[in-house]
């Protein structure tokens, strides 16, 4: 199903999106974007999953100009 997608994942670096990403890399995707406010828990979780097809954001999903850009 996710096989060669590209996803995006807000709140990606908390304790449910951690997981949601850890088993969606599971599925072979292409690429996962995180997009958080936390740049600490970023660093953290890049740290922690080592993967070249996780890509990181920073920015609050109120913001339409940072979603723009991740």
């Amino acid at each position: 199903m996710f096989e060669n997608k590209t996803i995006f994942i807000t709140g990606g670096t908390g304790s449910w999106g951690q997981e949601l990403i850890l088993q969606l890399l599971a599925s072979s995707p292409k690429k996962i974007i995180v997009f958080s406010r936390n740049e600490e828990r970023q660093v953290q979780m890049r740290r922690q999953i080592e993967d070249p097809r996780l890509t990181f954001f920073i920015g609050d999903i109120r913001d339409r100009k940072a979603l723009n850009t991740g």
